[in-house]
């Protein structure tokens, strides 16, 4: 780990809910057009794994933790 990566801070965009992959991606595709891999280390949408039970059925689905939050 560099020393700019240990000084480095988590930012909390504001988004629409339900774009959050969508802001993902684009910011993706910007940092790498406009060489910004110097600066922004890493962008993600927060989710986690939920076990479900219906209809006696066990189903795991993806859940996003802040929705309309990307972190950057």
């Amino acid at each position: 780990m560099t020393e700019e990566e240990k000084r480095a801070q988590w930012f909390a965009v504001q988004v629409l809910a339900g774009q959050e992959n969508k802001v993902l991606d684009n910011l993706t595709k910007r940092i790498k057009t406009e060489e910004m891999s110097d600066f922004v280390y890493e962008i993600i949408v927060p989710t986690e794994r939920v076990s479900e039970v219906k209809r006696g059925k066990k189903s795991e689905t993806v859940r996003k933790l802040m929705p309309g939050y990307v972190l950057v």
